[in-house]
């Protein structure tokens, strides 16, 4: 099990989430610049049995664009783990970043292990300079092949205890900052709040799923914003992510949201904050794309009306250089969605999916070329997804890497081949601020 991992790096701070047991008492967690002979320790860290003897500790006043390493040990227990980071550099420059999801470690039905997809994607991390990775869904899967009728927090636990608990997942997680989001396996598979768990109200297994969540993934992402929020922003190298929750907010059955109009209002205030700047905006379903299967996604029928609000939001704004990261689906691609607003010119949204890191593969049938549509405001929208670039044939990573000029380029890698790309493509980001043409600077609502 991974004890040590390096969470949300900025330009003079680091996220380090530490774990033991009842028997190891205390953390204690030291940190130098990488090459130096001096530590600077912190001791005393607790371990507490009610929050799964879990802690992250905040490294403060560090140097930007600087490597670092640091050590995890114990007060009653031998043993330590390693690990090490980069921060975030002070100015704009060229990014690279993994981008993964579903990653399947208990193995139905003939499926190979994960092992070999950790240790590709640490060769790839080292080998090509990542600067971290974005984990964007599906990162355990609770319900496969079963799970209890009464799951409780014990149970969640150990199946993240058991997803990471082998060594070339945890060189990763100690050895690349890591932001992660969930998706659905994390409670149990389609979760929404008013969907039903073995025929019960899903409230109770909700509530120990999260808690676990909570404890494994999201205590070392960014903390932007007050909980019980689980989305989050963060910035690197000049570029601007944010990260939505579409699921611990989501009824499918009353009410019909997707996420809640607060984590809209703050998405929306984060959008015009960074108007002329690249924008990655994580989902962990796909929301340019157009799929068959709709009721669990974007384009369904009761998420919909949030996905054209967002629609009109970025044309009625002239909002460009938004590229969503998603995953979910165990196929890889780029994806483009054409906004065109009643007055005003056109723009594109961009879309990147990676999946999976270890799961089975599916093809280009689950989607569907859905045609322009039309949203209530007047902005016709209108999804493309090409053959040639698609990939579905074998589990697989992304490397995404930003350029200063504006052009985002993709490498999709097999995760249990050393071959080279299976698929490399490339895109321009327009990034031109409304005030720039003349428009109104005052933001539509």
């Amino acid at each position: 099990m991974a004890h040590l991992i390096v969470g949300h790096v900025s330009t003079t701070s680091a996220r380090i989430w530490v774990r033991g047991d009842k028997s190891s008492g205390a953390a204690r967690l030291r940190y130098r610049t990488a090459g130096s002979h001096r530590w600077q320790t912190r001791s005393a860290i607790p371990l507490l049995d009610h929050l799964g003897y879990v802690a992250v500790e905040e490294l403060k006043n560090l140097t930007p664009a600087t490597r670092y390493e640091c050590e995890l040990s114990y007060q009653k227990r031998h043993g330590s783990s390693r690990g090490s980071f980069t921060t975030a550099p002070a100015e704009p420059r060229e990014i690279c970043f993994l981008l993964g999801s579903c990653n399947l470690t208990r193995l139905p039905f003939g499926l190979k292990k994960a092992d070999p997809a950790w240790e590709r994607i640490g060769q790839l991390a080292t080998g090509q300079v990542a600067d971290f990775m974005i984990q964007c869904g599906d990162q355990i899967y609770a319900d496969i092949p079963s799970m209890p009728l009464v799951p409780d927090l014990g149970f969640y636990r150990e199946q993240y205890q058991a997803a990471w608990k082998k060594p070339a997942t945890a060189h990763v997680l100690a050895n690349l900052p890591q932001y992660m989001i969930m998706d659905d396996h994390e409670v149990f598979d389609g979760f929404a709040n008013d969907e039903k768990f073995v025929g019960q109200p899903s409230q109770r297994v909700r509530d120990v799923a999260l808690a676990a969540y909570r404890e494994y993934q999201h205590s070392h992402n960014p903390q932007t914003y007050p909980a019980p929020a689980l989305y989050y922003s963060f910035s690197f190298g000049g570029a601007e992510f944010f990260v939505l929750d579409v699921r611990t907010e989501r009824y499918r059955h009353h009410g019909s949201q997707m996420i809640s109009s607060m984590q809209m209002n703050r998405f929306k205030s984060w959008l015009l904050q960074h108007i002329g700047k690249p924008k990655f905006v994580v989902s962990s379903i796909p929301f340019v794309s157009e799929v068959r299967d709709e009721d669990d996604k974007w384009c369904g029928s009761a998420f919909r009306a949030q996905r054209e609000e967002i629609i009109d939001f970025l044309a009625q704004n002239e909002i460009d250089g938004v590229v969503f990261l998603t995953g979910d689906m165990h196929c890889s691609y780029h994806a483009t969605l054409t906004v065109s607003p009643p007055a005003g010119r056109a723009l594109t949204v961009h879309e990147l999916m990676s999946s999976p890191i270890n799961q089975f593969a599916g093809g280009m049938h689950a989607f569907f070329d859905g045609g322009a549509r039309t949203t209530r405001a007047g902005t016709l929208y209108d999804s493309q997804l090409s053959a040639d670039e698609f990939y579905g044939a074998h589990s697989n990573v992304m490397l995404v890497r930003l350029g200063t000029d504006g052009v985002v380029s993709y490498s999709i890698f097999r995760t249990k081949s050393d071959e080279p790309a299976v698929l490399r493509g490339e895109f321009q980001l327009e990034l031109l601020a409304p005030e720039a043409e003349g428009t109104a600077s005052a933001p539509a609502a």
